[in-house]
C-alpha cells in the first residue's frame, strides 16, 4: 500500500498569476488590466455561471479545494477579494498584506 503524496502547495505569486489568467480568459480581458478593485460582476460582467466556471477552473489549475461551503458572495466581490479567498483556501497568507 502506497501513501498518497502530499498535495502540492502553490506559492503566493503563482496563485495571483493563475487567478488573474483564468479570470481574464473568462472576462475577455488582459490580465495586466485586472486591478484588485475591479468588481467581478458589475465591472467585468461575470454571471453566476461564469463564477462557478471560474472556481472550478481555479480548483483544477491550483489543485486547491474551493468548496462552496466556505464560499460567500463577498469572496466574489472584486478581483482582490477573489485572490484573497483563493490564497486563504490554499493556506497562504493574505496577498494584500506586506510580508514581514
Amino acid at each position: 500500500m502506497t501513501a498518497e503524496p502530499p498535495a502540492r502547495r502553490p506559492d503566493p505569486a503563482e496563485v495571483a498569476e493563475i487567478t488573474l489568467q483564468v479570470l481574464a480568459e473568462l472576462a475577455g480581458r488582459e490580465p495586466a488590466g485586472l486591478t484588485d478593485d475591479i468588481r467581478l460582476f458589475r465591472g467585468l460582467g461575470l454571471s453566476s455561471g461564469n463564477a462557478l466556471e471560474l472556481l472550478m477552473r481555479l480548483e483544477d489549475e491550483l489543485e486547491v479545494d474551493l468548496t462552496a461551503t466556505a464560499l460567500d458572495w463577498r469572496h466574489l466581490e472584486s478581483v482582490g477579494s477573489l485572490k484573497r479567498y483563493v490564497s486563504a483556501r490554499a493556506g497562504l497568507p493574505d496577498p494584500s498584506q506586506p510580508s514581514g
